[in-house]
């Protein structure tokens, strides 16, 4: 370094000298920096040494100086900052102030303040210190954006250990659950708006004046903050203000105000008339339209899209227009209320819709296809055979979805991937599917073949939960993959798990039998109607029962239903041992 004649080849020596250094020496690292440094060019390589004399000082224990270097490298580059804002780190007040002591500028102290506050979250006292120095520097632009984000999550984010008690050795309850969760959401909102206040006490002030670097900014945050503390008209005082200085500002900060004027339109009006319905269509009609993430802007609205549905879908239901609110939301408890379901139908059935009606049905996640394939199911389950098989042909595309398994077998092992796995000889779909079932229905109520066009049986139980063609039940309004009941919605779980309709075709099978072997099968599969039952009231039913239900700790781990008991007197069957070799509910109940 001392012999190198070129500037360009001297600074690199002596980068890679105190880069060495750091590791083996501090002390020297620092020496040689600080003794050789005056006639080098301030470029980027000059501040990679700077940052790793800083190292240094950090491991020798000056913070005070480490950081102010850090800071400089902060401000030299974007190429560095990453490495000086995770580098940066006072450790206590006292070498912080020692910090704010060596810079020799405010543009040096903002710097400081502005690292603070991203390193320590503590952006409300870095945001006045900048500003005290200079209320036109751009570095409270970052920190105002980052304490805006942290204030509009608090009530996401939020915990409080003291509403958990994990002494308590009493099993799951969703409803003290529930209660915890509400106790939670109103503490979290009441922490809100406490820092809401404290907030806007000193950022509105600041946004008065209009003297900052980005008055837009400022006029925007201050008018969304008031927005999440309710104050609407505070927030479109702040939002009109942001319009008069909004010549200037970017295209995405343009589409963030006529997202925030549109969302503090709709949280204030409490009812919806066709006038406000009109008068939001344009808007509306633009954000719906908006990726939910723009790569192109970095425009962010799908959360803002989440709580525009959820808002008019409630202001909706309140006003008991019931097809309006699915439209903007989907809420599965209507397709259990037929008054409320017809007057959807008849919405979607419209020959024609106003614009705003138009983005309405736009909006709808459960068309009008939906709801026949709907209706064809609920028929089906309750026996309404003709009216399942209309219905299911006016079910669209889904009506055609072709099932996995042979929805006509009855296996001793309920296995549906099993049965899905199995070559199939005849396949059905949903329509296909009910019209065979009618069929059976038709010869039983003809008196012809009853023994086997009983085993109708096996539809009704392959069509619930427990059987091979759970696809059949599936659809928008019910929900898809199942994979144990509790999953299933709770309007339609006790539908779905009941096989009370499989069991009534079982015995009448039963009653049609002619020999043992017959009767063997019927008793078994009335069997497993019982079983699934049992779990249903035991463990399914109700989502207290999930997680107090214990097998490990009953008693009895086998129940010896009605089924089995007939059966056991048939143990001169052949089916009967392959009942014996393949179901071990029913070995327990003959070693018993």
């Amino acid at each position: 370094m001392t012999q190198a004649k070129d500037a360009f080849m001297r600074q690199r020596y002596w980068f890679q000298l105190v880069r060495y250094y750091y590791y083996f020496s501090p002390a020297k690292a620092i020496t040689l920096f600080e003794q050789q440094r005056a006639p080098f060019e301030a470029n980027q390589l000059f501040y990679r040494t700077m940052a790793y004399c800083a190292g240094a000082y950090y491991r020798q224990k000056n913070y005070a100086q480490a950081n102010y270097y850090y800071s400089l490298v902060f401000a030299a580059g974007d190429k560095l900052k990453t490495v000086a804002h995770f580098s940066f780190h006072p450790q206590e007040e006292s070498d912080w102030n020692k910090t704010l002591q060596l810079a020799r500028n405010n543009s040096e102290k903002a710097t400081l303040w502005q690292l603070l506050g991203i390193h320590y979250a503590d952006e409300a006292r870095s945001i006045q210190a900048i500003y005290g120095l200079d209320p036109k520097s751009p570095r409270t632009d970052l920190l105002l954006t980052r304490l805006v984000n942290k204030i509009e999550r608090t009530d996401i984010y939020e915990y409080f250990p003291e509403l958990d008690d994990d002494s308590s050795d009493e099993p799951y309850d969703p409803k003290v659950s529930a209660e915890r969760e509400k106790k939670r959401a109103a503490l979290s909102a009441a922490k809100r708006s406490r820092q809401l206040n404290t907030d806007l006490a000193w950022i509105s002030p600041i946004a008065d004046k209009g003297n900052t670097a980005s008055p837009f900014l400022w006029h925007i945050s201050a008018g969304y903050l008031h927005f999440l503390n309710n104050n609407y008209e505070k927030a479109n005082f702040y939002y009109r203000k942001a319009e008069q200085v909004g010549s200037t500002a970017s295209k995405l900060g343009k589409k963030q105000l006529r997202l925030l004027n549109l969302l503090n339109n709709i949280a204030q009006a409490k009812t919806i008339s066709a006038t406000q319905e009109n008068a939001s269509l344009a808007d509306l009609t633009w954000l719906y339209d908006q990726q939910d993430i723009d790569s192109t802007d970095q425009f962010r609205c799908a959360e803002a899209k989440q709580w525009i549905a959820k808002t008019l879908a409630d202001r909706y239901q309140a006003q008991k227009d019931y097809a309006k609110a699915e439209c903007w939301r989907h809420n599965i408890d209507l397709y259990t209320q037929p008054e409320k379901l017809k007057t959807y139908k008849a919405f979607l059935s419209q020959k024609t819709h106003s614009p705003y009606e138009q983005l309405c049905v736009k909006m709808a996640e459960i068309a009008l296809d939906d709801i026949w394939e709907l209706e064809a199911v609920l028929d089906a389950f309750a026996e309404k055979l003709p009216d399942a098989v209309g219905k299911m042909q006016k079910g669209g595309d889904g009506a055609k979805t072709e099932l996995l398994g042979n929805p006509f077998n009855g296996k001793i092992k309920d296995c549906h991937d099993c049965d899905h796995a199995a070559a199939q000889s005849t396949t059905y779909n949903k329509v296909s599917f009910l019209q065979k079932m009618l069929e059976m229905r038709q010869k039983i109520d003809r008196n012809e073949d009853v023994y086997n066009n009983a085993y109708l049986g096996n539809a009704y139980y392959n069509m619930t939960h427990h059987g091979n063609a759970r696809v059949f039940y599936e659809n928008k309004v019910i929900g898809y993959g199942h994979y144990q009941p509790n999953i299933i919605a709770k309007p339609f779980r006790s539908l779905l798990t009941n096989c009370n309709t499989a069991e009534k075709y079982y015995r009448q099978a039963l009653q049609n039998a002619t020999d043992n072997e017959q009767r063997a099968k019927c008793h078994y599969l009335i069997a497993k109607c019982q079983r699934n039952e049992w779990y249903n009231q035991n463990v399914f039913t109700d989502d207290y029962n999930e997680y107090a239900y214990n097998p490990d700790e009953e008693v009895i781990d086998f129940i010896e239903w009605d089924g089995f008991k007939e059966l056991k007197k048939l143990s001169d069957t052949k089916y009967y041992r392959n009942v014996l070799n393949e179901c071990g509910y029913f070995a327990k109940t003959v070693e018993k």
